[in-house]
């Protein structure tokens, strides 16, 4: 469905919504330079 503004699961929303609760601060370990593409996911 179409959840936050982008097309995601139901597991995708879920996490959102659980790091928007929870005030959750992500950082890259690449000075900010992360490549977020489907090959590079952990999930």
């Amino acid at each position: 469905g179409y959840h936050y503004g982008v097309w995601s699961c139901e597991g995708c929303k879920a996490f959102f919504k659980r790091s928007i609760q929870g005030h959750n601060d992500y950082m890259c370990p690449a000075t900010n330079q992360c490549t977020i593409d489907k090959n590079r996911r952990k999930s």
